[in-house]
């Protein structure tokens, strides 16, 4: 009983550890960060960690632009220019981070647009 207490309970914090998180940019990188390019534009970027996919990246990307723009009293977003891409953690320094980063070890999702909000519910895509 014991055992499989023990196995359940390393279960448990490895998938704990290796699931993606909505959150703003961290240390590592890893998060949504926006800036208002002109009024009413933003430019909206989400890094997942490299536990996650591309379309966790894009979820959460869709997400912040919904909060962004409710917080601005609006219902919706028109998004311009998706990017998708990958790339390594930027802010792992010294020689662990050159080494990462030359192996390529950790791969990050990242997608970007930029947005405006709007009045008319849900996103629109404009190309």
């Amino acid at each position: 009983m014991k055992n499989a207490l023990l196995i359940m309970g390393i279960c448990l914090l490895v998938t704990g550890c290796a699931t993606s998180r909505y959150q703003p940019k961290n240390y590592w990188g890893v998060g949504y960060s926006e800036a208002e390019i002109e009024p009413g534009v933003y430019f909206l970027e989400y890094t997942a960690d490299e536990y996650s996919s591309m379309s966790d990246a894009v979820k959460f990307w869709h997400q912040r632009a919904m909060e962004l723009c409710t917080t601005k009293g609006q219902k919706g977003y028109e998004m311009f220019d998706p990017k998708q891409d990958i790339s390594s953690p930027y802010a792992v320094g010294g020689i662990a981070g050159a080494i990462t980063a030359l192996l390529g070890i950790y791969k990050y999702p990242v997608y970007t647009a930029y947005l405006r909000c709007t009045e008319k519910p849900g996103s629109i895509l404009n190309k």
